[in-house]
């Protein structure tokens, strides 16, 4: 459960909203927490739409835009030098060896680069490992600044000089 309660689209779905929501709350403060009700159809429909809305929100406004930011050459992908700037942004430095492995680890198509399809999983897996090995970039997520944050403090300091 903590591992995808990271993630930036939730909705739990309970029969006891008031018993469950200070614990779910302790995961993740942008959850959609919903009452399983009389209508458990409809209410799993309605939790389903939720997601969809708010992942488009949070690919649209977060993951585009982070992507961008990092994709310096604008080739519509990450490099290993340009995945070295986003762990260091994000306050995890990495060496050469250290960036081989983020590299391959987050290199599902073994390309030799991030596209946005492997950034977007990377993002929407609350940037944690996508199976049992957990190495470099994936074991950031926990210990690093919030993606988000980076990129809009660089933003404003941008627009200030």
């Amino acid at each position: 459960m903590k591992h995808y309660s990271v993630a930036p689209v939730i909705s739990w779905v309970t029969s006891d909203v008031e018993a469950n929501s200070e614990k779910i709350a302790e995961f993740s403060d942008k959850s959609d927490i919903r009452d399983l009700g009389e209508d458990h159809a409809q209410t799993l429909k309605d939790a389903h739409k939720w997601c969809q809305e708010k992942f488009n929100q949070v690919y649209n406004d977060d993951v585009v835009t982070s992507f961008k930011k990092f994709d310096k050459d604008n080739s519509g992908e990450i490099d290993k030098e340009e995945l070295g700037e986003l762990s260091k942004s994000l306050g995890f430095p990495l060496n050469e060896e250290q960036l081989e492995l983020a590299l391959k680890d987050l290199d599902m198509n073994k390309d030799g680069v991030v596209d946005m399809e492997e950034f977007k999983r990377w993002y929407f897996t609350g940037m944690k490992p996508y199976n049992s090995s957990t190495r470099t970039m994936l074991k950031i997520g926990s210990k690093t600044k919030a993606l988000m944050d980076v990129v809009k403090q660089e933003a404003e300091n941008m627009m200030l000089s």
